[in-house]
């Protein structure tokens, strides 16, 4: 279970769907974060925080998470937890990324 502090109320409320397998497209995992998503949402230090942002944002993007709830979400979790975060453009960059280009 994930702490329950403010950096984690994005991801409450999750559902627990079955595991869903489609050829060719995104696992869709039940339950919980997977354990590397809650690992980099304690904050990555500088020369990893542009793939976590994005590599973040994909998970969001399997967990049926909009784009605009994931930009916010990661908005909070960079300007929170990256010390230095990085600039608000590169996470729209990094979500806009995931979302739009079919990963």
């Amino acid at each position: 279970m994930l702490p329950n502090n403010h950096y984690y109320k994005a991801f409450d409320g999750l559902k627990d769907e079955a595991i869903q397998f489609h050829p060719g497209k995104t696992r869709i995992f039940p339950g919980d974060l997977l354990p590397c998503a809650k690992r980099m949402l304690e904050g990555v230090e500088e020369g990893c925080r542009d793939m976590a942002a994005f590599r973040l944002a994909i998970h969001l993007k399997s967990r049926g998470y909009s784009i605009e709830q994931a930009e916010q979400t990661l908005q909070e979790w960079n300007a929170t937890k990256n010390q230095p975060p990085l600039p608000a453009g590169g996470i729209t960059v990094k979500v806009r990324s995931a979302y739009l280009r079919g990963y």
